[in-house]
């Protein structure tokens, strides 16, 4: 699937990987129900909804590792 633009990505609380805007570098975000972008480490809450500081694209989170 790749990267793709943030304007696709999923509105229903979906954890994923955005990139761009304000972000430095790759974090897992969501939207939250106002649908803003809130980055999920605990220590960083992104809600700026001006659009130059929004992540510009997403990708879903891969699969976990298969239990060995």
């Amino acid at each position: 699937m790749g990267w793709q633009p943030i304007e696709t990505a999923p509105k229903d609380g979906t954890r994923f990987l955005a990139f761009g805007g304000i972000l430095e570098g790759v974090v897992e975000c969501r939207y939250s129900q106002d649908g803003k972008c809130w980055v999920t480490d605990p220590y960083v809450i992104y809600e700026d909804d001006r659009p130059s500081r929004q992540p510009t694209h997403w990708t879903p989170l891969p699969d976990p590792p298969a239990n060995t």
